[in-house]
């Protein structure tokens, strides 16, 4: 939630932030199996849940939420539809592109350099596949951004029409997309240079209706700031929810790593990412004071942090791992992986304030504003 002079929802930022952290620490034992030791990175650890593609999923319903509650205020039209599309762009695009074109370099100069087509790709959210037949970009990470742009696209056309029946055309775009997949009608498998449209038919789509869902349900709701015993409540009842949901998966076998996920399995997650969104964004009173204060406010700021934690973490995790192993530290996988989470979390906050806000507001001051005068918050 945010205060009431703001309007930010603190508890969904916080929410944001621990999706990030789960994409995070299941990346940091991949990294540490690598680089310092080579350990099973998912049994070696205890780990049977693939915690990071659910963080993915949770960053899709928190997206279907916000996304769609911004639209709300919109009047039907071209004009609404152009402001909605400028500010997305600035929101998205700067530092993916920063970061994309800063990992190109990176693998020119170590003799693996990426073609113009490839990196012009990534840079315009096309999906393809690459030399090895994977469907990515050149940065790894940007395949979530595919689907992020899809669902700006679709919200976007649907601006011509009123609220009540934006929802509803999303929701047709995205089940003819899955209806195409399970029909065998999407294609699915590519050679290297193919543009691979039919990634897009793929049941993340479902979290970002449920997102959606929730912005719909809860769109007459007055955010308050949260008191801080309820924020660290908010919390703890999050994880609660999370875990209480993760271990009975791995203990029962419902997604184990490199298994086929269920139809059963899907759904299930999308309702677990619903009622996680839907308790983060329900009216809380209060605004806390003195060390919970502080607390509150730092993990709002991992939540506002959690887009560059998501790009950038791959840049700090690898030097780290071999700073570790050079120095012949003997730390184990799961000590490593807090310590990544502490040291992108804290990055990511200082990317955002340094470089995304700081450039968003300058963008937004060109090309960010609406005719009728509204705007969407930035920083």
């Amino acid at each position: 939630m945010g205060s009431a002079s703001s309007g930010r929802l603190e508890v969904l930022q916080a929410l944001r932030a621990i999706a990030a952290a789960l994409v995070v620490l299941l990346h940091s034992f991949y990294t540490y199996a690598e680089k310092v030791s080579p350990v099973d990175p998912i049994s070696g650890v205890g780990l049977h849940y693939d915690l990071a593609a659910f963080g993915v999923k949770l960053f899709f319903c928190i997206s279907g939420f916000i996304i769609y509650k911004s639209t709300a205020s919109l009047d039907p039209g071209w004009d609404s539809a152009s402001f909605f599309a400028r500010r997305r762009l600035i929101r998205i695009v700067p530092l993916y592109w920063a970061v994309t074109l800063i990992y190109a370099a990176k693998l020119a100069m170590g003799g693996d350099s990426p073609t113009l087509m490839d990196v012009a790709r990534s840079l315009f959210f096309i999906p393809f596949a690459d030399a090895s037949g994977q469907i990515r970009p050149v940065l790894g990470a940007g395949w979530t951004l595919n689907f992020e742009m899809l669902f700006y696209a679709v919200l976007c056309a649907s601006l011509g029409l009123t609220q009540k029946w934006r929802f509803v055309v999303v929701g047709g775009a995205f089940a003819a997309l899955l209806t195409a997949r399970l029909f065998d009608v999407a294609p699915q498998n590519y050679q290297p240079g193919d543009t691979a449209w039919g990634l897009m038919a793929d049941s993340v789509l479902l979290f970002f209706l449920a997102g959606m869902a929730v912005a719909s349900l809860t769109q007459r709701d007055n955010a308050h700031g949260p008191s801080a015993p309820t924020f660290v409540v908010g919390i703890l009842a999050m994880l609660g929810i999370l875990f209480g949901f993760a271990v009975p998966a791995a203990v029962f076998g419902l997604d184990a790593i490199g298994s086929p996920r269920s139809i059963g399995v899907t759904l299930l997650e999308v309702t677990v990412c619903f009622a996680l969104v839907y308790v983060c964004v329900k009216p809380y009173v209060g605004s806390g004071f003195g060390a919970a204060r502080v607390v509150r406010r730092s993990v709002v700021a991992a939540g506002d942090g959690s887009y560059s934690t998501y790009l950038i973490h791959g840049f700090v995790m690898g030097p780290a791992a071999r700073v570790i192993y050079e120095l012949g530290l003997n730390v184990g996988p799961w000590v490593f992986a807090i310590l990544m989470v502490l040291l992108c979390t804290v990055i990511g906050v200082l990317a955002y304030r340094f470089f995304e806000c700081p450039m968003q507001l300058r963008l937004n001051e060109v090309f960010g504003k609406h005719k009728q005068g509204e705007s969407l918050r930035s920083c």
